[in-house]
């Protein structure tokens, strides 16, 4: 029965570092743009190989005002440092392809000095 559980907790382990793993969709993306639309929603767009929009919040999301904050940061400050963020998306998000539909489950901000 010792076993049991041991394997049962192995298995969670396993399931919940994968489940979170491939969540992860933008990793050390510099920040080119951002944009507010009319309706209130928050895009910005990337550096790098996959330069595309993305949605970072809805007009009715709680996250929006942080969330604008954040990217505004992030696009003022690359011109001096390299600020990156971390944005995660919902299982079956197309990295490569820009989506404005889909919003960020969140977005992290890296200090350029730090990582």
């Amino acid at each position: 029965m010792k076993w049991m559980t041991i394997l049962l907790t192995a298995f969670c382990i396993n399931i919940i570092s994968i489940s979170t793993s491939a969540a992860a969709c933008v990793e050390f993306i510099k920040v080119k743009s951002v944009r507010v639309n009319a309706n209130g929603d928050v895009l910005y767009g990337t550096w790098g190989d996959h330069r595309v929009d993305r949605l970072a919040a809805t007009a009715d999301s709680p996250a929006r005002g942080p969330m604008l904050q954040l990217l505004l940061q992030a696009v003022s400050g690359s011109r001096n440092k390299d600020y990156y963020i971390n944005a995660v998306y919902p299982e079956g998000y197309n990295c490569k392809e820009g989506d404005s539909t889909t919003p960020a489950k969140f977005i992290r901000m890296y200090d350029p000095v730090i990582r």
